[in-house]
């Protein structure tokens, strides 16, 4: 049998390669949860307007809020989570900038 099709090998091989992906995803998860929240104060968050709750934002459009803003990568159904707009913070997930997207479905 050559070591192209033997199917022990390509099993391992494919253990590895999802035991691998599944400790990166975790360990990414992890790190995030621990970033600090983005402050309504940094220069970023000013520049986009971007306010902890949704409710105080002039310009949001009715239902627009962080947890469904196609940029927010954190679990919808936290209370907050990343944003790749802040990168290593992470922002509420009721709050609301001018960068908001809505998810597309």
């Amino acid at each position: 049998m050559s070591e192209l099709s033997n199917p022990h090998r390509r099993n391992t091989l494919k253990a590895l390669l999802y035991g691998t992906l599944a400790t990166t995803v975790i360990s990414r998860r992890s790190e995030a949860a621990d970033a600090p929240l983005v402050s309504e104060e940094d220069p970023t968050a000013k520049a986009l307007h971007y306010v902890t709750d949704v409710h105080r934002a002039k310009d949001a459009k009715p239902g627009s809020m962080c947890s469904n803003c196609s940029v927010y990568t954190g679990d919808r159904k936290a209370a907050q989570g990343p944003c790749s707009i802040f990168a290593g913070k992470q922002v509420k997930a009721g709050g609301w900038c001018s960068a908001w997207v809505a998810v597309s479905k």
